[in-house]
């Protein structure tokens, strides 16, 4: 149980909560550096963790936006790798 090593809050740290992609029911802070957000369980027997996050930690919009850069790359550099798909009209003179 994590819940005795840090401090149950309402509202996330500010470092958080300014790239947070979602909002949780509460916070699991453990010093200043690590944030657990929890979610109610279905049944209300309790919290689980939804994810745990240092200071630090790109945002996940951050992330988005890296994964999308290096999948446009990708992309180009296979583009690249297949060469131009034109035929030019020197190859069909002969025809």
């Amino acid at each position: 149980m994590l819940v005795g090593a840090g401090e149950v809050a309402e509202q996330p740290p500010a470092w958080f909560a300014a790239g947070a992609a979602s909002e949780a029911d509460a916070y699991l802070l453990i010093g200043e550096d690590l944030v657990v957000p929890l979610a109610s369980r279905s049944d209300g027997s309790g919290m689980v963790a939804k994810t745990c996050i240092t200071r630090g930690v790109p945002s996940e919009a951050t992330r988005a936006r890296w994964n999308a850069r290096k999948r446009k790359r990708r992309l180009d550099r296979a583009a690249g790798a297949r060469g131009p798909q034109q035929v030019s009209g020197d190859l069909l003179s002969g025809f």
